[in-house]
């Protein structure tokens, strides 16, 4: 397991933490409107950067396989959160295109951390191979 890559995912994780006690602590999800996109997208990296990390010490997957797992698992758990916010009523489909925009924006954002948590991650492990 590369020492660096689990520091820094450890790093991300807690600091992803500390930021969603404060914003809901200080109401910043209500009042600043992007607080929630900061948060989607560093998650997504997280995500990232944890399937990376455990998948890395398998050596018989191909980089195309290691891909297709983290994308698949950054959208798992964005859609699960997603989910997340409609059954605790965070959010509603009542809200319409209001719901539609902020849902889509929240996978886009996911997605586009998810990748740079990826390219990050193979950025550490392919200069300490």
């Amino acid at each position: 397991m590369n020492k660096r890559l689990f520091r820094d995912t450890a790093i991300l994780f807690v600091v992803i933490g500390v930021l969603d006690f404060l914003a809901n602590k200080l109401y910043l999800y209500w009042t600043t409107w992007w607080m929630d996109m900061i948060l989607h997208f560093l998650s997504g990296g997280v995500v990232a950067m944890t399937v990376i990390l455990v998948l890395s010490s398998l050596s018989w997957l191909s980089r195309r396989h290691v891909i297709a797992s983290v994308i698949f698992s950054v959208l798992t758990v964005g859609l699960v959160w997603e989910l997340f916010e409609l059954w605790f009523e965070v959010t509603s489909l009542a809200d319409g295109i209001v719901y539609w925009t902020d849902t889509s924006s929240d996978i886009f954002l996911d997605l586009l951390g998810g990748f740079l948590g990826m390219k990050y991650s193979f950025y550490i492990l392919n200069k300490h191979e």
